[in-house]
């Protein structure tokens, strides 16, 4: 089975569903511990991974990685999604480092919750 085949809609719902649920675990393990700053600075981190990830998904996808035999279309529209969601990734770190200029570690772990919930799920699917 190769890596394209194993990318299913399935496994990216349960990618995107485990990313969402690692990010709200770790908000609420924080939360709990009284560190309410820190909890929103890794939300705000987390949301640009899965915004991110989106786009990757929807690139590679586009791309016909997935589908060999679906040749690429580009068009102004997939340029303007991708410049969007960019735009959107780059004001939520702005606003994050700002609002939180003390929490930017928990900004990066937030960014890297998209990759910890890949390993969890390589690890818990083999």
């Amino acid at each position: 089975m190769t890596a394209a085949a194993e990318f299913t809609p399935e496994a990216r719902r349960r990618f995107f569903r485990s990313t969402g649920l690692l990010t709200l675990l770790m908000a609420l393990l924080l939360g709990v511990s009284g560190r309410f700053r820190a909890a929103a600075a890794l939300t705000l981190g987390a949301a640009v991974a899965i915004v991110g990830a989106l786009w990757l998904a929807e690139l590679v996808h586009r791309f016909g990685a997935l589908e060999p035999s679906a040749a690429p279309e580009n068009s102004w529209k997939f340029a303007s999604k991708g410049l969007i969601r960019y735009g959107v990734a780059g004001l939520l770190v702005w606003g994050a480092v700002r609002l939180f200029p003390q929490d930017i570690p928990w900004i990066l772990l937030g960014t890297s919750v998209a990759v910890l919930a890949a390993l969890w799920q390589a690890v818990t699917e083999r």
